[in-house]
């Protein structure tokens, strides 16, 4: 809407504040649901994957799924949401096409910094170590893998 408007930005990249890369959106799911259905898991990711890659194949009309079926966002603008997906598809995969795969030295890395920064803490407030936290157990990729 910026660049629409003729508003130029400053914009900030986490890079050159040697801010590394914490993914972006994030899927969470209960440990309970985890435990559960693995079928259910699996066909979840596979139906959003499948959403992502028809976004970044068909911007303009996933821009229009969008605007027909959202809720809650102020969708009355249809050239603004097809711009705006024509500028972000080719963020919803990774350099490599994929979707989803979570790299464990980038969660690595994104943790140890939010430690170092004393960002990571309890609910009340209390520094957590990195070594404290097991990285790995944060995210898998099994559900991923077996849904495609």
């Amino acid at each position: 809407m910026a660049e629409r408007d003729d508003i130029g930005l400053n914009a900030f990249y986490l890079d050159d504040y040697d801010v590394p890369y914490g993914y972006t959106p994030l899927l969470l799911a209960r440990p309970e649901t985890i435990q559960g259905d693995d079928d259910l898991l699996s066909e979840f990711l596979a139906a959003t994957a499948r959403g992502y890659q028809f976004a970044v194949d068909n911007p303009e009309e996933a821009a229009e799924i969008l605007r027909e079926e959202a809720v809650g966002m102020d969708n009355d603008d249809p050239e603004f949401l097809r711009e705006s997906q024509r500028q972000i598809a080719d963020a919803y995969l990774t350099d490599d096409g994929e979707w989803g795969k979570m790299d464990h030295s980038r969660w690595t890395a994104f943790v140890d910094w939010l430690a170092d920064h004393e960002i990571l803490t309890t609910v009340d407030g209390e520094a957590i170590a990195a070594a404290e936290l097991e990285t790995e157990a944060l995210y898998t990729n099994d559900w991923l893998e077996s849904g495609r």
